[in-house]
């Protein structure tokens, strides 16, 4: 079993995830894809709730919790693809095709299934607020502050 290319010297050992010792390089990427896939799954659930209330009229500041969580999840995706990138070269330079190479490609296909509808989604969310927003125009001006209220 080859040792993976994640060593001391790459990342601060704090970046480095415990349980990729003694795994493949193969293992590892299969393991980091899948986290990373679990990760856009609840973005898209995310989204999909984003969606929900968004046609449901609700306010565009309701929004904001989800967003905020959505922010947080791609930090920790942002911080999975860090340590992805020396994976990623030995994956473009792997020649043999086994078992473990079908189940990444599945992943990776699964990968970018998962990002087109959440894609397509938040394009659709941001149409739907894009209009909210422009029934919106100035009520009145208060001590200064505008304040809005729907046409």
């Amino acid at each position: 079993m080859k040792k993976n290319t994640l060593d001391k010297n790459w990342l601060p050992m704090t970046k480095i995830p415990h349980f990729t010792y003694g795994l493949s390089d193969d293992e590892v990427l299969y393991h980091l894809l899948e986290k990373e896939l679990t990760y856009y799954r609840v973005i898209l659930n995310l989204t999909q709730i984003e969606h929900e209330k968004l046609k449901s009229n609700h306010a565009p500041h309701e929004m904001g919790p989800l967003l905020k969580r959505k922010k947080v999840l791609l930090s920790c995706i942002k911080d999975i693809e860090k340590t992805l990138v020396p994976l990623k070269k030995f994956w473009r330079n792997k020649a043999s095709q086994n078992s473990k190479t079908t189940k990444i490609n599945e992943l990776l296909t699964n990968l970018c299934n998962i990002l087109d509808e959440i894609l397509q989604l938040d394009l659709v969310n941001q149409k739907i607020l894009k209009e909210q927003l422009s029934r919106l125009k100035p009520k009145s001006e208060v001590d200064g502050n505008k304040s809005y209220s729907p046409v």
